[in-house]
């Protein structure tokens, strides 16, 4: 009987999670992610925080995680140069259930279909009906 310490062919070794880049923040809870660390004063305990973890941060707001900018130049920036990560909707049960898989304007990705959606819903709303 030999001993071998290959891995078994079967069975590769795990995929390397790739590292992110990212800000620092606090460990987050399993579920509600960072929640209790926000009290009654959201804009008091944000500002707490960003004294111990910086001017820029990462929070988990339940399973979604957030970057947090504390000043409006750095927020600024950040949306200046990331618009187009920004402009898209988390995917939520809530939306896929509620209004037709995503398909109302609430929930929809941003793109043509809610680009035209859009548009149908301002003709609507501000057009005088006569």
């Amino acid at each position: 009987m030999s001993c071998n310490s290959s891995p078994h062919p079967r069975h590769p070794p795990p995929p390397r999670r790739r590292k992110l880049n990212l800000p620092p923040g606090p460990k987050p809870w399993p579920i509600i992610g960072n929640l209790d660390l926000i009290g009654p004063l959201p804009h008091q305990s944000i500002h707490a925080l960003s004294q111990k973890y910086g001017p820029i941060m990462q929070l988990k707001v339940g399973s979604f995680p957030v970057i947090v900018a504390s000043f409006a130049e750095m927020a600024r920036a950040l949306l200046k140069t990331n618009d187009a990560i920004f402009t898209d909707r988390p995917k939520t049960a809530a939306g896929k259930y509620t209004t037709y898989n995503d398909s109302d304007i609430t929930w929809s990705s941003y793109g043509p279909y809610w680009r035209q959606a859009r548009k149908m819903c301002l003709m609507e709303l501000l057009v005088r009906n006569v």
